[in-house]
């Protein structure tokens, strides 16, 4: 799960490259089902703020099993 997220200032992001404050080199690009699945995950973490651990730790338990029974599957 995403766990690890930082705060950038708004005058930071930039959507093409000639609006850039400062140099940069783009390094990589997400393709879409990639994408989509980071959109989700980062709207779980932001979903779950407030809930108990024990919410997580169950929810992980069942994520852990629905990919098991997905992966015996095949």
């Amino acid at each position: 799960m995403i766990r690890n997220l930082r705060e950038i200032a708004e005058d930071e992001i930039a959507i093409k490259a000639t609006q850039q404050a400062r140099p940069s080199k783009r390094i990589a690009r997400l393709s879409s089902p990639y994408r989509y699945r980071l959109t989700q995950q980062l709207g779980d973490v932001f979903a779950a703020i407030g809930l108990p651990e024990e919410y997580e730790r169950r929810r992980d338990e069942l994520l852990l099993q629905s990919y098991k029974l997905k992966e015996s599957a095949k």
